[in-house]
């Protein structure tokens, strides 16, 4: 008797949906947008289909363990995330409203690791940014 099971897991920016085909002993794990575009995360097919259960059993303990806070360091977590918000602003161009921010907050004194922390940005391009602004001589 096949079936397939849907487990969605809900973060702030998106859903990861991990859909598990006993027949086929195929897993796909696949990430939803809020804004609907879906990308693949990975499929994972086991010679076993039997084994199928126990690795969606093993995926759904890690996972409560997660959402609990077992097993999982705070300050990691935090570090992690920090580093992932700044990634993500790597390639975006600079706003006004942030050039006006750091420069305000450089002036006042304020440590880079600090403002990097609030505006999301690696303390290299802050200081960058400054330089070209003009607020840091080279």
């Amino acid at each position: 008797m096949a079936a397939k099971h849907e487990i969605r897991i809900k973060t702030d920016d998106s859903d990861f949906v991990l859909i598990a085909d006993s027949e086929q002993g195929k897993l796909v794990i696949r990430r939803e947008s809020q804004s609907g575009r879906q990308e693949s995360v990975c499929s994972v097919t086991l010679k076993n289909p039997g084994e199928l259960k126990e690795l969606l059993d093993a995926l759904k303990r890690v996972l409560s363990a997660t959402q609990s806070g077992r097993g999982i360091q705070p300050k990691q977590i935090l570090e992690r995330q920090q580093q992932t918000d700044q990634e993500a602003k790597t390639f975006l161009p600079w706003s006004r409203q942030e050039d006006a921010e750091i420069t305000l907050s450089y002036d006042n004194g304020e440590p880079l690791d600090f403002i990097s922390k609030r505006i999301k940005r690696s303390v290299k391009s802050i200081e960058l940014r400054l330089k070209k602004l003009g607020h840091i001589k080279e």
